[in-house]
Parts: structure tokens; C-alpha cells; sequence
């Protein structure tokens, strides 16, 4: 690679905090002989892929362990007809569409036809970057857009959503699910945003899932859910019966129901009773659901209080919820 190509790949991975990239993988919706318009110093057609499943493809020629790296073009989505297995370790998807508010970013990925999981993470030590997930194709047969089973892995500026009501109709359907496969799972997302604020969402599906019989240490830095509830039954979060041990930490996380239909709670707690399963909510807020947590789960969902007057650090304590700033927009 060329002086000069190195310096623009060395450009477009400011702030993914990825160290040493190995081979570079390209690709776009467009064909391989346009997407040398997009990065003609470094054309080399075995890198290049396009079309449905380009995603799928390129991480097939990835090696683990070597950090190679997949450059997504911000030309159109890139349709996936099946399920996106993301195997390798220590590989990364990177769009190349500026760093944003992670909402609605153009280097994005789509479903064509029906299929039960979108993307499978199980690779250890992989990040994802400045990517859109877009999922629904109208069945509740498509149950995850994500599921992590790999640990270690980062997701940074990237928007996962579903766009059909139907798939959140699912009594499995979460946008992604949190699921150990080799031991405990570490996962963190930074200025992730889930889900749409337009798409009325009625459950039993939810944005994050833990699964059952799984160790979790997940972090949340600075990420935003949306949903537009229609009805109370409608959820954020779901700690299935048998989550493992661990703790999840949210930092500046907000949470809002855009609708006049209030969620009953924002969390469905089941699974944190079993092991003792703790959220840590950091400068956080909820907006648009009635409690945070049934009155069960109290002491499993926490908040650092600080009294203003003495300046001292009281313990945890529940969170509050915002004034609902939404009672009269939505359904």
C-alpha cells in the first residue's frame, strides 16, 4: 500500500481505536468497478465486494487475530438475504460515513426476505463502527437484529433498529441479544442509538436482551433508545429468567417513549433476581414509562445520588423518571 493510501486509511479510523490494521476489505451496493471511484489507490478487485451480502462475503475472506478491517461505502444500503455470520476474531467494520450522533447513519445494512437472526458477533475482540443495522421485512419469524456471543466486542456510533412492526410483535424479538458462547461476555457500546421513535411498538419485544444462563459485563456509554409505545406492555430492556451474574453499567443514557401510552416499566427485571444481576445508571433518564423497574427489582436497578446541599455522596438509590415531556404526542 502506498504512502498516501496508508495516510487516508490512518484518517478514516480516527476514533475507532482500532491499533494496526492488517489487509483492508472494501464494500458497497455498487458494482466492484464503481467502488473504484470510491478508493482508486487502493483498487484490488479479491478486496472488493458488492451486492446482497457483501458484508457476508467480505468477512470471509478476514483473517482472526490480524485486525483486518472492512471499509462499508455510504452509496446505499447492502441488502443481506441471510443471516451475517461474524466469526472471525479481532476483525472490524467500519463505515465510512462521518462520526455522528450514531443515528441514522448512511453505511448501512438491510434484510431481504425472511431469516430468524440478522448478524451473529460470535467473533472475541471485534468492534463495530459508524454502522446502521436496519431490520423487518413483516414476520415475526425475524427474532434478533444482533446477537453478541462473542466477548470483548465494541460497537461505537451505530444505529440498530427495526423498521416493521410486525417483528416486535415476536415474543422472541429483540433488536440485540446479549449471549455468552465462550465463557463471560464483555460488551460495550458508545453513542449507540436503538431503535426509531416513529415505530409503534406494542412488545412483548424489546431493544436489549440478556439471555438466560449468561455472565454479562456490559457498558453503555452516552447511548439513546427511542420507541413510540402503543402499548403499556412495550419494553427497552429484558433480563430473561436465568440471567448469569455480572453488572451493567449506563453512562448518560437516556431512555424515551415518544407516545402518550406510558410503559408500564422500562425494564423487564426477571432475570436479575437469580444471581443478583446489577444495573449501575450514571447520570441516566427514562421518559414516557411509568417505573423503571417493578417494585421487585428495586435494588438490582441503582443510580449514584449526590446531595447538593452537603456535597457528600449518598448510596445508591432508585432512579427517577424525567417529567414526561411526551404526554401529548405519539398514539
Amino acid at each position: 500500500m502506498s504512502a498516501r493510501s496508508r495516510d487516508l486509511l490512518s484518517a478514516s479510523l480516527i476514533g475507532a481505536g482500532i491499533m494496526g490494521a492488517g489487509e483492508l476489505f472494501f464494500a458497497c451496493r455498487a458494482s466492484t468497478l464503481a467502488m473504484g471511484g470510491y478508493w482508486k489507490d487502493w483498487f484490488d478487485s479479491e478486496k472488493y465486494f458488492s451486492g446482497n451480502n457483501a458484508i457476508l462475503n467480505a468477512h470471509g475472506s478476514m483473517a482472526s487475530l490480524r485486525n483486518d478491517v472492512l471499509l462499508v461505502a455510504a452509496d446505499a444500503s447492502i441488502v443481506s438475504t441471510t443471516s451475517i455470520l461474524w466469526t472471525n476474531n479481532e476483525c472490524h467494520m467500519v463505515g465510512m460515513f462521518p462520526l455522528g450522533g450514531g443515528r441514522g447513519g448512511r453505511a448501512r445494512i438491510s434484510q431481504s426476505g425472511n431469516f430468524t437472526l440478522h448478524m451473529n458477533a460470535s467473533g472475541y475482540g471485534c468492534s463495530f463502527h459508524n454502522m446502521h443495522f436496519m431490520y423487518g421485512a413483516g414476520s415475526t419469524a425475524n427474532e434478533n437484529i444482533i446477537i453478541n456471543t462473542g466477548t470483548r466486542n465494541i460497537y461505537t456510533n451505530c444505529h440498530i433498529a427495526c423498521y416493521n412492526a410486525t417483528e416486535l410483535l415476536g415474543a422472541s424479538f429483540s433488536m440485540v441479544q446479549l449471549s455468552e458462547e465462550l465463557g463471560d461476555i464483555e460488551v460495550t457500546f458508545n453513542n449507540c442509538f436503538f431503535g426509531s421513535e416513529s415505530l409503534k411498538s406494542s412488545g412483548p419485544g424489546c431493544h436489549i436482551e440478556y439471555a438466560a444462563n449468561t455472565t454479562i459485563k456490559a457498558f453503555y456509554n452516552d447511548c439513546t433508545w427511542m420507541m413510540q409505545a402503543s402499548s403499556a406492555s412495550a419494553l427497552f430492556i429484558r433480563v430473561k429468567a436465568g440471567a448469569g451474574k455480572g453488572s451493567s453499567i449506563f453512562r448518560n443514557a437516556v431512555f424515551v417513549n415518544n407516545s402518550s401510552t406510558k410503559c408500564t416499566v422500562a425494564i423487564d427485571g426477571t432475570g436479575l433476581v437469580n444471581t443478583g444481576h446489577q444495573f449501575y445508571m450514571l447520570n441516566s433518564a427514562f421518559a414516557g414509562v411509568t417505573d423503571v423497574v417493578a417494585s421487585a427489582y428495586d435494588s438490582y436497578v441503582l443510580m449514584q445520588s449526590y446531595d447538593m446541599t452537603s456535597g457528600t455522596v449518598a448510596e445508591p438509590v432508585r432512579l427517577g423518571i424525567m417529567s414526561d415531556l411526551f404526554a401529548t404526542s405519539g398514539a
